[in-house]
């Protein structure tokens, strides 16, 4: 019962924090861009192909399918959000699970994790890493080649679909496939080989099509090079604190919570070092594969500082802090206890600014079960019907002008 509860409340969350299309179009527009790449496949043009991409094709393909078995309209991409979401926070709670944490606590932080999702459209960031460990949990159930190539699977699919986090998978994945051999002492290096020779496997038939119109290159380049230009482009410091000012100004709070994944990381690691004891000792393979991904994925909010991206690495560091506050598994009077006590107040201090931050970004909306319907039913529109209700009175900020304007301004082969 309880995943079935995580997931309908999941599912809920998500649907209440959509906002309505116009909005949407209007203020998100990541989202747009999403929907945008979604229709020109449907249009019969692809990405890389047809048009320069950096993100992975099946953020568009998988969008393009979601707005093709709603008839073309905006529904099938709200259910995939809200389903996508579930199941990724349902495995969020059976890995806590699976990892020695209590029913209650595994509850608690899943709760969390929910409650700080970032924009509802950007699914596959938590999806995916978290499918992810899944395979690499049940990998180091019993390490076999079927539970391989499953691992291989999931790191190629975050690939296809980010890139970044594709690159961060694959040096997860070879930390944990690497600390796992050596554990039960056999050669690592044949099976770091074998997992990166699969994953090139799952990649060949995205990479062949490419390979067939003479454009990977094209793909590699837009993937790395183009896209790091890009994130440079839109690169911001941390703020610094304010010495002079009081503690608890807004100020001191982003600085401090823009370098909460990297505090996490730092803690987790020194903690666990010093415990003789406890899940990163029992399973040394799965925590050092999540640490590493959670130190790599610091590099997705380095270069964007808002409460958004530093919310995309939140639910791997949510994992971690599972793991400081769970109980050693074995007693060992070399346990030191001022650590373990030292581990569970820091959990709670971030679970209660990771509450109170959240809350505070949080639009002045409706979150009523009726608000929620309402969005779905917002959702059954067209792309027409959407860019139609924007013309009605009351676009402050021209944006049906500006779309009019992009519509005659382009030609055809720049669509």
């Amino acid at each position: 019962m309880v995943p079935v509860a995580i997931a309908l409340l999941t599912a809920y969350w998500v649907a209440a924090q959509l906002l309505p299309p116009y909005y949407l179009a209007a203020f998100t527009d990541g989202h747009g861009y999403q929907l945008a790449g979604g229709f020109e496949i449907l249009s019969g043009r692809h990405p890389v192909l047809d048009f320069k991409e950096s993100y992975g094709p099946l953020v568009f393909y998988v969008s393009a399918m979601a707005q093709w078995l709603s008839g073309g309209g905006l529904l099938g991409e709200m259910l995939l959000l809200c389903a996508a979401h579930a199941l990724a926070y349902v495995l969020f709670f059976r890995l806590l699970r699976g990892a020695g944490i209590a029913p209650v606590l595994a509850l608690v932080l899943t709760l969390l994790a929910v409650w700080v999702l970032p924009v509802p459209y950007r699914y596959y960031i938590n999806l995916l890493p978290i499918l992810f460990f899944t395979a690499a949990w049940r990998y180091t159930e019993q390490p076999s080649t079927k539970r391989l190539a499953t691992l291989a699977a999931a790191i190629a699919a975050t690939g296809l679909f980010r890139p970044d986090f594709g690159v961060y998978t694959t040096v997860a994945g070879v930390v944990l496939v690497a600390v796992e051999a050596r554990r039960r002492q056999r050669a690592p290096v044949p099976c770091v080989l074998g997992l990166l020779g699969l994953v090139l496997l799952w990649a060949t038939p995205w990479l062949g099509w490419l390979a067939a119109h003479g454009k990977l290159p094209e793909y590699f380049t837009y993937s790395s090079v183009e896209a790091f230009h890009k994130a440079e482009d839109f690169s911001r410091a941390i703020p610094p604190p304010d010495l002079a000012a009081d503690f608890f100004t807004r100020t001191n709070a982003k600085a401090f919570f823009f370098r909460l994944p990297l505090v996490i990381v730092a803690v987790c690691g020194v903690v666990l070092a010093l415990r003789r004891a406890g899940p990163a000792r029992a399973q040394p393979a799965r925590f050092w594969c999540a640490l590493v991904f959670a130190g790599c994925s610091l590099l997705q909010v380095s270069h964007v500082i808002d409460w958004m991206h530093v919310r995309d690495v939140l639910p791997i560091c949510i994992l971690l802090l599972g793991w400081l506050a769970a109980p050693p598994l074995a007693t060992d009077p070399a346990e030191p206890r001022g650590v373990t006590w030292l581990a569970r107040g820091f959990v709670g201090g971030v679970a209660v600014g990771c509450v109170v931050a959240t809350a505070a970004t949080l639009h002045l909306g409706n979150y009523s079960p009726r608000a929620a319907v309402a969005n779905l039913l917002a959702y059954r529109g067209s792309r027409e019907a959407l860019v139609e209700r924007m013309r009605l009175p009351g676009d402050p900020y021209g944006v049906s002008a500006f779309l009019d304007y992009v519509r005659t301004h382009t030609r055809p082969d720049q669509s």
